[in-house]
């Protein structure tokens, strides 16, 4: 409310240019095509400070840029950074990015992130919650296949939807009712993935090692790597498919929030 009229419209262009090169950032770089995926909108307003510039292309930038402003969004989610205190993350980071866009060696990502196999096998999927839209960016980084047909994933229409419709337990939830499961066992982040409804109309209530068989063996394996699936997830007892998988998630966060 302090800053005067002047000031705004000597700006304004600067930071339209600045959200439609962030906007450009999230689709190319990380896979984020609606704000509905994206685990704290807050974190737009920080990266504007880096991007926005009178060029209409926004603020041009560097591979050592780059891989600054993808870590940083990487430690934001998994901290839970923007999930209180967001002034004082906001007036850290503003500050950060003006230091990265005039020095490429600048570190941005100084801040505390450490995370265990219990964010995967803790949290309940819930396509409102901060840790499942964090958990699904994350998926699609690895630029997922459909575990039936093998296609992959057309992120750009399914990340679009905001909808639970293209994902869906890899043991499916019938199947583990019938096991004795209980809903808070069936539905931790480790037990769900990328996988088109018709894909799953096949699957339905079947137990994996029988769903295997509609699958071309030939791409198994790339399907359950582009997952982050144990290469023997079909002849696994559930419990330790989510421990295995829990740990393999885990290895890959660390890579993203270390690189």
């Amino acid at each position: 409310m302090n800053l005067n009229g002047d000031m705004i419209r000597d700006n304004f262009d600067a930071i339209k240019n600045g959200l439609k090169s962030t906007i450009d950032f999230l689709k190319q770089q990380l896979n984020l095509y609606s704000i509905q995926y994206m685990p704290y909108p807050a974190m737009i307003v920080s990266l504007v400070k880096f991007f926005g510039s009178g060029k209409t292309n926004g603020q041009l930038y560097t591979d050592k840029q780059r891989r600054q402003l993808i870590k940083w969004f990487w430690r934001s989610c998994f901290s839970r950074r923007y999930s209180s205190g967001v002034n004082d993350a906001h007036r850290a980071d503003l500050t950060s990015m003006a230091n990265l866009r005039t020095d490429e060696d600048a570190d941005i990502c100084s801040f505390k992130c450490d995370i265990t196999t219990a964010f995967f096998l803790n949290n309940q999927f819930s396509i409102s919650s901060v840790n499942t839209k964090t958990f699904i960016v994350m998926l699609a980084s690895k630029a997922p296949q459909s575990f039936i047909s093998g296609v992959k994933v057309d992120l750009s229409a399914t990340l679009k939807q905001a909808s639970s419709k293209e994902f869906h337990h890899i043991f499916p939830d019938k199947y583990l009712q019938r096991s004795g499961k209980e809903k808070k066992d069936i539905y931790p982040l480790a037990n769900f993935c990328f996988l088109n409804n018709a894909d799953n109309q096949k699957i339905k209530d079947k137990a994996p090692s029988d769903y295997v068989k509609l699958m071309n063996a030939s791409s198994v394996d790339e399907v359950l790597t582009a997952a982050i699936c144990p290469p023997n997830t079909f002849t696994m007892e559930y419990d330790e498919f989510l421990t295995t998988r829990a740990g393999m998630l885990l290895d890959y966060a660390n890579s993203l929030i270390n690189p």
